[in-house]
């Protein structure tokens, strides 16, 4: 008997009779039961009815039909009978006279009932040394399947091995509640002429992906739904479900599923009970795949995810293998026809896709290095839309023909586009770049023998410039052979270009696209890991255009390129003279030091020239591919190195030539070629453009840049204003051997230990090998553009004799200023403190760094009442926290007046904005709250400052401020380690940080460690007082105790921790601001003020006030690998262990005790309560001896 058939002709809803396509009256009687399947995009429309009468081809049912089913075929190309699509409804019989059946008995078992999901199963499993054999000829299976238990499916063939003498043949399989028919670890199994309808999870479904050499042939699948009980890919069901292609689907339809009608889905190996890694179905060439439909599901007709890429020996690899998709037709799918997302050799041959709702074929990348051996389609047909869309009143059809693949390697040859032009603005036959991100792609598709039937003005849509490249192959699409098009570019309408590519509407659906000659040739270019610039346009022009906007192509930085992570991406012109640069403001540095970038797909013939200005002139240039060749050039002295000459693009290799043009404007250039591959070879062309600095000693290095501390000098003492002092060292100590005079270079010898008596004049540079004391015992200044303590110590006060006096230290200089670079990895950089020695400063402590208001505030106001004494002074800078929605709303002003409880002080200049503050005499808030919604308040002033100063406009117009730099290097004349530490306690600094070094290799921050591993460094109870960068910088340095600070206004992150064990505790973070010229939108990452990234870090009660972005932005700690992990310091990102073993004592309170102590409070005086707050626990006062000053009490003290 016929199990199933088409509708014969078109017959609108509300009929109760049709007319099929044979006839049936031998096998289908009165009282069966028929499903109908849809024939539009909706899926729901899919119907059963019940024959009521059989006369030939006629069957009268009832219910009547419900909705408009088709029975019609349509040309996909009007006017050619060869390209008919039959969009006839399949009906297939579900009434077989053989009924195997769950219970639907109530009372049967609880278990068993029909809204349980529990239903039978046919199990064919050999058992130990048998073999099991099950023939299913026409039986009827229903109501089987158990959901939420593997392996209880209606038909289950479980490792059944070779089932060759096993069948199943035109049954009918509905009503299931776990899948239809499943192959699992069995062979050659014949399933054929086989109706599926309601079917939950995936119908036909070979399981583990080991079998093989199954036939699926002309079977219906139609309504198969989304189960949630089963496998997470059952919620986006496949009425066939393929995960080892060796098999053979052979003239099926599979019809309204939720998502998929047929899904290939090979792993890199079976897994399940059939796992194994000597078979490879990723890589098993495909058995057969012809003459299948699918339509009318709710995504695509066939998907093939993740990845598909045949070989002919599959995991032995060999050639490539054709996996053949024939005759395969797919319409009428809620989204794509065909979507093909990862794949090597796949090749769609004489296949339909029509009326789909987004696009017809979709391959998102090709795995192939070659054209040969990529995907391709071969007399594809793309209907926008048939006769077939305005019966079933669809207003529109594919908005997309082909989605080409964002990587080369994907032709189209033989490709008939229909329908296009018609559709709603925006549809083209084909798009670029599947699936990509915003300005993502620059990949090329070939196409040849290409037909446009009402298509001509509406070819390729673009979405933005370089997005990819269409080669004409033969001239079909474009009428020139060889033609490429791609999204207009202004380097492409330049004059260099001689007017070889011009605009065409056809090709500028979306953005204006161009047609170029068969003597433009483009490739793909990518560049990241930059020093400078970061998140900044680039702009590419041709050396001779001047740069004329007008012929400039501006690239944006984009986070998660296809290629090189963050970065740009750009299509060049072969054969070009390009100049790069970086659109920075007066306010950014803007030499590059380092970059790294690519070329793709070059040949031996391709060759380009790149070149940049640089501003400063480096000592000297690396171009390095890896490769024999690559191109160092040194510049000394002003003076090229060797004669060189601009390298010639016909005859220099990848990166050996380079050129440097000392004379302006300094450039450096040089060249991205493919020579020297062998011929039809593409490869990718990497590059990693360095320039260095040298040292002073020179480059290369001609002696010891440093004394040999094995001459067992004479350690010599003295004052600076001392001349015998300066007159004892060498030739650097002090110009002429006398005391530093302004504007020149001094040296503290590493024997010396000098004890600074005077404020020296401002100098150059200031270099300590040895020490430098600046004694409590006056106010002093000190001015430089470089202070570089090399293995030397600056050093004022300590821990327990701290410096009461005023110190400044002013840091000159501006962007143009000289820089100091150590080594390829190190740079002090400009206007900075390097310290590779010791930087001891300790000022004067306060009891209050900050804290709270007690009342709230308005704008205009002068006076600020807070929620404890405070020991700030007249002429105090301090800043009030906002506590709104806007960030901004900071006020920052100047002590006038403190009261004698010093609670409530008055400022010089009103608040800028209103702030919250909870009243303290609201005891229920007061102590629902506790600090919420009362606004910070921290003061800024301390009595040790270093600050940047304004040269030539450095803050004001160029965002640069001083820098401390403290890290690690080696010094290449002697071989010795220099390792940095700082100890700053209670400093402001002022006016740091240099805006646009925001990369931890070149972190210039207003404070930074970088690569100094496990250190003794502390920055305690520190102001920063407006930054142009960050904070503090924590890379590669760890155990670095950064405590009761209090920051006002960065340019990006405040704190950023890259360390590991580091301890942050009562940071006041306030204002953290994007750059001026960075679009929020578009930034990728996810600044804050406290940005935590390495491991076991602590963070306690720290607040962040005002983030334009996040306040804390932590990772999570990853698990620990074995129990033998002795690493001390917190699981999690924002606790950790207690300080201190002690009974705790939280920060305020030891903060008030020790001002009332202060102020000669006893410890048993009582207090307003009755009660004296300082009668504390020795315990709690140990606590508080061992935070303040790292040891417990003793009996006498």
């Amino acid at each position: 008997a016929t199990t199933g058939t088409k509708l014969g002709g078109r017959r609108e809803g509300g009929a109760s009779w049709r007319t099929l396509r044979e006839d049936v009256s031998a096998g289908w009687a009165v009282g069966d039961e028929l499903v109908i399947a849809p024939t539009g995009r909706d899926r729901h429309e899919t119907e059963t009815v019940t024959v009521t009468a059989v006369d030939g081809a006629v069957v009268s049912f009832e219910p009547a039909a419900a909705f408009f089913h088709d029975g019609a075929a349509y040309e996909a190309v009007p006017g050619e009978s060869g390209t008919a699509l039959d969009y006839g409804a399949e009906v297939g019989l579900l009434t077989r006279n053989v009924v195997v059946q769950g219970s639907e008995d109530l009372d049967f078992n609880e278990v068993t009932r029909g809204d349980e999901e529990f239903g039978g199963q046919i199990f064919v499993h050999p058992m130990r040394n048998t073999t099991a054999r099950a023939q299913l000829t026409f039986v009827e299976v229903r109501k089987m399947g158990q959901a939420f238990r593997l392996g209880r499916y209606p038909i289950h063939y479980h490792m059944a091995g070779d089932a060759r003498d096993s069948l199943v043949r035109g049954c009918s399989v509905h009503h299931t509640f776990n899948r239809a028919v499943t192959v699992h670890g069995s062979h050659f199994l014949n399933v054929t002429d086989t109706v599926a309808y309601q079917v939950k999870g995936h119908c036909f479904f070979i399981e583990d992906g080991i079998e093989e050499n199954n036939l699926f042939a002309r079977n219906l699948g139609v309504r198969v739904v989304a189960s949630m009980s089963l496998l997470n890919t059952d919620q986006t069901p496949a009425v066939f479900w393929m995960t080892n292609p060796n098999n053979r689907w052979i003239d099926n339809a599979a019809v309204a599923s939720d998502s998929f009608g047929f899904w290939l889905r090979p792993n890199s190996h079976p897994d399940g009970p059939s796992a194994t890694t000597d078979v490879c179905p990723i890589a098993t060439p495909l058995g057969e795949f012809a003459g299948n439909v699918a339509h009318s599901n709710g995504r695509y007709g066939l998907w093939i995810f993740p990845q598909y890429r045949p070989r002919a020996e599959g995991c032995g690899g060999g050639q490539h293998a054709a996996a053949v998709f024939d005759r395969f037709h797919s319409y009428m799918n809620a989204q794509n026809g065909v979507e093909a997302t990862e794949v090597g050799r796949v090749l769609f041959r004489d296949c339909v896709v029509a009326d789909n709702g987004e696009t017809g074929l979709v391959v998102t990348r090709s795995l192939a290095g070659t054209w040969a051996t990529g995907p391709s389609a071969e007399r594809l047909v793309v209907a926008a839309r048939t006769g077939a869309a305005a019966v079933h009143g669809l207003a529109t059809g594919s908005h997309t023909g082909v989605h080409l693949p964002k990587s080369n390697y994907f032709s189209l040859n033989g490709v008939t586009f229909v329908g296009f032009d018609a559709e709603p603005a925006g549809a083209a036959c084909m798009a670029l770049c599947s699936f990509c991100r915003e300005l993502q792609g620059g990949y090329e598709a070939r196409v040849k023998a290409v037909t446009l039937v009402d298509s001509a003005n509406s070819v390729v849509r673009f979405r933005w410039e370089h997005e990819g490249v269409i080669r004409d192959s033969d001239g079909t699409l474009t009428g020139i052979f060889g033609g490429t098009v791609l999204a207009a570019s202004p380097l492409l309408a330049s004059p260099v270009v001689g007017g070889a590519c011009s605009t065409r509407d056809a090709f500028s659906v979306g953005q204006a696209g161009m047609l170029c000659g068969v003597g433009v040739a483009v490739r793909r270019w990518a560049l990241n890991r930059h020093a400078v610039g970061e998140q900044h346009d680039v702009l590419l022009s041709h050396a001779s255009d001047a740069r004329d906007p007008a012929f400039t192509s501006v690239v944006p930085w984009r986070a998660k390129r296809l290629t090189l992570g963050n970065g740009y991406m750009a299509l060049l012109p072969v054969g070009a003279d390009l100049e790069l640069r970086w659109d920075l403001s007066a306010q950014e540095q803007r030499d590059q030091t380092f970059y790294y970038s690519e070329t793709y797909h070059m040949t031996a013939t391709d060759a380009l020239r790149i070149r940049h200005a640089v501003d400063h002139a480096p000592d000297h240039f690396h171009v390095q591919s890896g490769q024999n060749g690559d191109g160092l050039i040194r510049v000394l002295n002003g003076t090229v190195e060797a004669a060189q000459a601009l390298p010639d693009l016909a005859t220099a290799a990848h990166a050996a030539g380079v050129f440097f043009n000392y004379t302006a404007p300094k450039q450096v250039i040089y060249v991205h070629s493919g020579r020297g591959l062998a011929p039809g070879v593409e490869a990718q062309r990497p590059l990693q453009y360095t320039s260095h600095a040298c040292p002073d000693a020179g480059c290369p290095y001609d002696g010891p840049s440093f004394p040999d501390f094995g001459d067992n000098r004479t350690e010599v003492r003295g004052a600076w204003s001392d001349s015998a002092l300066w007159a004892t060292g060498g030739d650097g100590s002090g110009e002429g051997g006398a005391v530093p005079a302004a504007e020149q270079n001094a040296m503290i010898e590493a024997w010396w230990h000098v004890t600074l008596d005077v404020s020296p004049p401002c100098m150059k540079r200031l270099t300590i090998r040895g020490t430098l004391i600046i004694p409590d015992t006056r106010d002093f200044n000190l001015c430089a553009e470089h202070i570089f303590l090399q293995g030397g110590r600056l050093l004022a006060g300590d821990a327990d004799t701290p410096f009461t006096h005023q110190l400044s230290v002013v840091l000159r200089g501006d962007r143009d200023s000289a820089e100091l670079p150590l080594s390829n990895s190190m740079n002090v950089g400009a206007k900075a403190i390097g310290v590779f020695g010791e930087l001891a400063l300790y000022g004067a402590p306060r009891v209050t760094y900050w804290t709270h208001l007690a009342e709230p505030v308005s704008a205009g106001e002068q006076t600020l009442r807070l929620v404890e004494p405070v020991d700030w002074a007249v002429g105090d800078r301090v800043v009030v926290a906002p506590t709104g929605w806007d960030g901004t709303a900071h006020s920052e002003a100047t002590v006038s007046f403190v009261s004698a409880d010093r609670r409530l002080i008055s400022l010089e200049e009103p608040l800028a904005h209103a702030h919250h503050g909870a009243p303290l005499d609201d005891a229920s808030d007061a102590a629902a709250l506790g600090s919420a919604f009362r606004a910070e308040v921290g003061v800024l002033t301390r009595n040790i400052r270093i600050s940047g100063n304004d040269q030539n406009g450095a803050l004001s117009a160029q965002n640069f401020g001083g820098r401390i730099l403290v890290g690690s290097y080696m010094d290449p004349g002697t071989g010795l380690q220099f390792t940095g530490r700082a100890k700053l306690h209670n400093v402001a600094l002022v006016n740091m940080g240099q805006q646009g070094y925001s990369e931890r290799l070149d972190p210039r921050f207003a404070l930074a460690f970088k690569d100094v591993a496990t250190t003794d460094s502390e920055v305690v109870g520190c102001a920063f007082d407006v930054a142009f960068n960050s904070f503090v910088g924590l890379f590669t340095a760890h155990e670095v105790r950064v405590e009761r600070n209090v920051a006002l206004r960065s340019v990006g992150s405040g704190f950023i921790v890259d360390g590991n064990r580091n301890v942050l505790t009562g940071n006041l973070g306030v204002a953290m601001r994007l750059p001026d010229d960075l679009d929020r939108d578009t930034f990728h990452e996810v600044p804050a003020t406290f940005e935590v990234l390495g491991r076991d870090s602590v963070l306690r009660r720290n607040s962040a006030a005002g983030s334009v972005s996040a306040g804390f932005n932590t990772r999570g700690e990853p698990c620990a690998e074995d129990d033998d992990e002795d690493d001390e310091g917190s699981d999690g990102a924002l606790s950790g262990p207690a300080e201190e073993p002690l009974q705790p004592v939280s920060e305020r309170e030891e903060e008030l005790l020790l001002l009332l102590l202060s102020n000669g409070a006893k410890i048993d005086q009582p207090d307003r309560h009755g009660d004296s707050p300082l009668a504390l626990s020795a315990g709690r006062w140990n606590a508080i001896l061992l935070r303040r000053f790292g040891a417990a009490a003793t009996p006498t003290s």
